[in-house]
């Protein structure tokens, strides 16, 4: 890290391509897993109090955390079948494992009655077409194109976890 601080050498690996742009991605994918499984709690908590939660949020935030579970699980299971490039087979095998953990878990806390919500059984439309066009690719065509849509389901998680801006009524 030397003198230069963890926010500009964690910057200089994000730009840095490759091996060091993918252990970025894991890193912040981790700190999106926790701040994943402290929402799920926190959601959890409101679906017991009456009249705190609406259960149609809550439905809607556990859909899209499991389709983007299943999503991310399926697409790094295509990459390890493609044998895609050395850098990219090892973060495929991470991305399985931690996304199956955490599905895991949030089907935990559904079976527990801890959050009020049913878990989807499959793809929504959108997930599926992304999955199928990365399925048409090879080699370098498809390194490129799953590095994409792993960057791009890290930032969709992470928004998932984003404060909502508070609307007033007038």
């Amino acid at each position: 890290m030397g003198t230069q601080g963890p926010f500009k050498y964690f910057m200089s690996l994000k730009s840095a391509g490759g091996a060091a742009n993918r252990y970025w991605r894991f890193r912040m994918k981790k700190a999106a897993m926790v701040a994943m499984a402290s929402l799920l709690w926190c959601a959890a908590a409101l679906a017991q109090a009456p009249g705190t939660a609406s259960p149609p949020a809550t439905q809607d935030f556990v859909n899209k955390v499991a389709i983007s579970d299943m999503f991310e699980i399926q697409s790094s299971q295509l990459a390890i079948e493609k044998q895609a490039d050395r850098d990219t087979k090892p973060f495929a095998q991470k991305m399985i494992k931690d996304h199956q953990k955490t599905s895991k878990e949030l089907k935990g806390l559904i079976d527990k009655g801890n959050v009020q919500a049913n878990l989807p059984t499959g793809l929504d439309s959108e997930h599926q077409r992304m999955l199928d066009e990365l399925k048409t690719k090879d080699g370098r065509d498809f390194d490129v194109a799953y590095d994409q849509l792993q960057l791009k389901a890290h930032q969709d998680a992470v928004a998932l976890f984003m404060p909502k801006p508070a609307t007033t009524r007038t």
